[in-house]
C-alpha cells in the first residue's frame, strides 16, 4: 500500500509543477483543462529532470526531499500569485453545454482506452530487456539513484553525449519509491503516451469534430512501433513525444497568425526538452526553427521587430533549456559537429565505413526507404494516408497554414534519407532499426496533418 501511495505522489508532482507553469504561459488565453492535464506530466518531468541535473552540476547530492523542495519553492508563489490576482488558477474558458458521447465515440474511447491499458501492462510487467535501453539509460537511472549523483567516472563515462532525460526520469521514480524498481521506474513511459493522446487529441479538436479527433487519435494509439517504443525504456519514444508536441503548438502559433506568444512558448519549450531526451532533437528543432523562420519572413502583416521577437524568444528558450547541457558536454559537441560535417567528406566516410559511392547508396537506399515507409506493418497506412490526402486535397494545403506542415514533413523525410545515406549509418538503412526509429519521430505529426486536411469543423 505505501509503494502505491509513493508512486502515486511521484506521479503528481510533476502534474502539479506542469500545471503551475502553464498557469503563467496561458496567463490570458486559457485552454481546457484537459489539455493542460495532457501537457502538465511531461512539462513537469522535463523540468524536474533539468533540476536534478542542475543539482548535481552544482554538487548537490539529489534526493526525493530535495527535488520536493525545490519544487514547493517554484510552485507555491505561482499559485499564490495566481490568487492574489483574485484569477482561478486552473479555470476553463467558459464553454458550451458539451453533447454526450455517442455509440461510434464511445467505441472509439474504449478503444483508445484499451490500447492504453495494454502499453500500461506491457511497461509494468517486465523490466528493462533491451540491451541499448539497459546500458544506455536503465543502468545510468540505477546509478543515479544509488551514488545521488551523475558527477561520478562510472556513470558519466555510461551518459557519454548521451542526453540524460531518460535516464534521469526513471532516477527520479526511485528517488520518490526510495528503492530501485525497474518495473515500476518504466511508468514513465505509458504515462507519456497517455499525455501525448490527450494533447493530440486536444489540439485536434480545436480544428475538427469531436469523431473525427477521436478517429485520429485512435490511429495514433494504434500504430505498432510506437506502441513498442512507449512500453520501453528507449529514448526515441521520449524523443517523439517532445517533437510532436512541440510541432503541433509551433503550428498553433501559425494557425494564429502570429499572435499566440502562449502556443510558441509552448512549441519552444517542448522542442528544448526533446533535445534534453535525444541528441537528435538539436536537429529537429533546427527544423521546426527553418520553418518557423519561413513563416516570420512571409508574415508582412506584422512589424520587423514583433517577429524577430517571436524568433528570439523561440531561440532563447530552447538554449536556456539545453544550453548548459550542450556546452557542457564537449563529447555531445564533437559528435554533432563530426555529424554535421560528415556528408562533406565523403571520401572519409567511404574509407573508414567501407561504404559505396554516394551515388550508389542513394539509388540502393531509396527503394528500402520506400518500402520501409510503405510496405512495412509498423505504421498500418498512415503513409499511404498521407500520399493520398497530398495528392487529393493539394489546393487545400497550398491555401493554408497546413503548408507549413506539409513543407515540414518533406523537410523530415529529406533529413531521415540524408541522415542514413550520406554518413555511416547507411548501414542501419539495410536493417532499418535506426531508420524506424528516425521515422517514428513525425509519425504523430504525419496523422495530425492528415486528419486536419481530410475533414474540416
Amino acid at each position: 500500500m505505501m509503494i502505491i501511495l509513493q508512486l502515486l505522489i511521484c506521479i503528481a508532482a510533476p502534474i502539479v509543477l506542469g500545471l503551475a507553469i502553464l498557469t503563467l504561459i496561458f496567463d490570458r488565453d486559457n485552454p481546457s483543462f484537459l489539455e493542460k492535464l495532457g501537457l502538465s506530466f511531461g512539462l513537469g518531468l522535463g523540468l524536474i529532470t533539468l533540476i536534478m541535473a542542475s543539482t548535481n552540476l552544482a554538487n548537490i547530492q539529489t534526493n526525493f526531499i530535495i527535488i520536493l523542495s525545490i519544487l514547493a519553492i517554484i510552485v507555491i508563489p505561482i499559485f499564490v500569485w495566481q490568487k492574489a490576482k483574485l484569477k482561478p488558477s486552473l479555470a476553463e474558458k467558459p464553454t458550451k453545454t458539451k453533447n454526450r458521447l455517442v455509440l461510434s465515440e464511445l467505441i472509439l474511447v474504449s478503444l483508445i482506452t484499451i490500447k492504453v491499458g495494454y502499453v500500461f501492462f506491457e511497461a509494468l510487467i517486465k523490466p528493462v530487456v533491451s540491451f541499448d535501453a539497459f546500458w544506455r539509460h536503465s543502468l545510468v537511472a540505477k546509478a543515479v539513484f544509488f551514488d545521488k549523483t551523475f558527477n561520478t567516472p562510472f556513470t558519466t563515462n555510461l551518459i557519454a553525449e548521451n542526453p540524460p532525460f531518460v535516464s534521469f526520469s526513471q532516477a527520479y521514480i526511485y528517488f520518490g519509491l526510495n528503492s530501485w524498481n525497474e518495473m515500476l521506474g518504466k511508468i514513465v513511459f505509458p504515462l507519456l503516451f497517455l499525455s501525448l493522446l490527450i494533447v493530440f487529441y486536444c489540439n485536434l479538436r480545436k480544428y475538427i469534430s469531436r469523431l473525427s479527433a477521436l478517429l485520429f487519435t485512435f490511429l495514433l494509439s494504434s500504430l505498432p512501433f510506437l506502441v513498442y517504443h512507449a512500453s520501453t525504456a528507449y529514448a526515441d519514444f521520449s524523443q517523439t513525444y517532445f517533437y510532436s508536441i512541440g510541432t503541433m503548438y509551433l503550428f498553433a502559433f501559425i494557425t494564429s497568425k502570429g499572435k499566440a506568444l502562449s502556443s510558441l512558448i509552448i512549441s519552444a519549450i517542448f522542442l528544448g526538452l526533446g533535445v534534453f531526451a535525444k541528441k537528435h532533437g538539436i536537429y529537429l528543432a533546427g527544423i521546426d526553427g527553418l520553418i518557423l523562420v519561413i513563416f516570420l519572413g512571409l508574415r508582412k502583416e506584422q512589424d520587423w521587430p514583433t517577429r524577430l521577437n517571436s524568433l528570439l524568444l523561440y531561440i532563447v528558450i530552447i538554449m536556456t533549456l539545453t544550453g548548459p547541457w550542450i556546452f557542457l558536454n564537449s563529447s555531445f559537441l564533437s559528435s554533432i559537429g563530426s555529424t554535421v560535417s560528415l556528408p562533406f567528406s565523403q571520401a572519409e566516410v567511404i574509407t573508414q565505413a567501407n561504404l559505396p559511392t554516394i551515388s550508389e547508396r542513394i539509388t540502393q537506399g531509396t527503394p528500402l526507404f520506400l518500402e520501409r515507409m510503405f510496405f512495412f506493418g509498423n505504421w498500418h497506412l498512415v503513409w499511404v494516408l498521407f500520399l493520398l490526402s497530398s495528392i487529393f486535397f493539394w489546393k487545400k494545403i497550398f491555401s493554408s497554414s497546413l503548408a507549413y506542415l506539409f513543407a515540414l514533413t518533406i523537410l523530415n523525410l529529406l533529413y531521415v534519407f540524408l541522415a542514413v545515406t550520406l554518413i555511416g549509418a547507411y548501414e542501419f538503412l539495410l536493417n532499418g532499426t535506426l531508420l524506424n526509429r528516425l521515422m517514428m519521430f513525425q509519425s504523430p505529426i504525419i496523422i495530425f496533418f492528415c486528419g486536419l486536411i481530410i475533414k474540416d469543423k
